[in-house]
């Protein structure tokens, strides 16, 4: 596992579910395995985020994310 935590680009279904990103040449979302709804650390005044992991067509397994309201979205994780 690695952890990334860049921004990437991402393109999205309805509801801003991801459907590709872009991580070493296009990757074309096939499911999403889970996803969930991490509150911000609000002592630091950090937003919450929505958190999705997903598995591509090619195999692999990522968690993606964007702050809730934010249109930015950013690569956490690499599953090995």
């Amino acid at each position: 596992m690695k952890i990334v935590d860049k921004p990437v680009r991402v393109l999205t279904r309805k509801l801003k579910i991801p459907r590709a990103f872009t991580y070493r040449g296009k990757q074309e979302v096939e499911k999403i395995t889970d996803f969930w709804l991490e509150t911000g650390e609000w002592w630091e005044d950090r937003p919450e985020r929505v958190v999705y992991r997903v598995r591509t067509a090619g195999g692999g397994m990522f968690e993606l994310y964007r702050h809730k309201g934010k249109p930015e979205w950013f690569l956490y994780r690499v599953y090995d």
